[in-house]
């Protein structure tokens, strides 16, 4: 009886000339399908917008290429921007508030500096919000907006100091 693949006037082979070399190829097509979510990523574009409280508040506008909330968020994060390291690495699949206070005294009459970081998600938007209340440093606010439009997603970025 024959096997799959075999016929009676040609004998089965290797398919490969090598015996490890279909482990390889197994290895490259799994590599391969990977990295395919990368070559979707897409393209973020930014122009800068006018400071406003003399230079105090920096404003971003910038248009990501794509659907995906989560990625654009991270392209974003990829830019250097003042103040986008404020924001956090990671975000939640649903709404957060999370509080944080110093675990150190900055001065004399224990003042601890605070922070404060909300997450907000609709189907269609996301806002995230780190405000730094600084007992002893200056206080700031990091906020970004990111807004599904079509096959795009409009972002605005803000970062605030005093």
């Amino acid at each position: 009886m024959l096997k799959y693949g075999e016929s009676s006037l040609h004998p089965l082979k290797h398919r490969f000339s090598r015996p490890n070399q279909g482990n390889i190829m197994k290895k490259l097509f799994i590599l391969l399908a990977l990295a395919a979510p990368l070559a979707y990523a897409g393209e973020l574009s930014c122009k800068e917008g006018a400071a406003t409280n003399e230079g105090i508040t920096n404003h971003w506008h910038c248009t990501y290429q794509g659907r995906d909330l989560d990625a654009a968020y991270q392209a974003m994060r990829r830019q250097d921007l003042y103040g986008i390291e404020a924001l956090p690495a990671k975000l939640t699949r649903r709404n957060s508030t999370r509080k944080w206070q110093d675990s150190s005294a900055c001065d004399d009459d224990g003042n601890r500096d605070r922070t404060v970081t909300t997450i907000r998600r609709t189907a269609n938007s996301l806002t995230v919000e780190h405000l730094f209340l600084g007992a002893c440093l200056n206080p700031s606010d990091t906020k970004i907006h990111l807004q599904r439009q079509g096959g795009k997603i409009l972002i605005h970025y803000q970062n605030s100091a005093s």
